[in-house]
C-alpha cells in the first residue's frame, strides 16, 4: 500500500510539473478600456477644435478692429 501511495504521488508530481509547461493563452483587453481611451480621444479632439475656433475668432475680431481703426 505505502509503494502504491508513494507511485501515486510521485505520478501527481510528474503531472503537475509538466503542466507548468504549458503555453498561457492571452486573454484580449476588455472593451472597456478600449471606449475609455476612445472617449478621451474624441474629448481632445473636440477641445482643439474648440481652441482653434476661438483662436480663429479672436484673430477675425482684431482685424475688424484693426480696420475700424484706420478707417478713423
Amino acid at each position: 500500500m505505502k509503494k502504491f501511495l508513494a507511485l501515486l504521488v510521485a505520478a501527481l508530481m510528474s503531472i503537475s510539473v509538466l503542466a507548468a509547461c504549458g503555453t498561457k493563452t492571452e486573454e484580449p483587453a476588455p472593451e472597456e478600456e478600449t471606449a475609455v481611451e476612445e472617449t478621451v480621444e474624441e474629448e481632445a479632439e473636440a477641445e482643439e477644435e474648440t481652441e482653434e475656433a476661438e483662436a480663429e475668432e479672436e484673430a477675425e475680431a482684431e482685424a475688424e478692429t484693426a480696420d475700424d481703426a484706420k478707417a478713423e
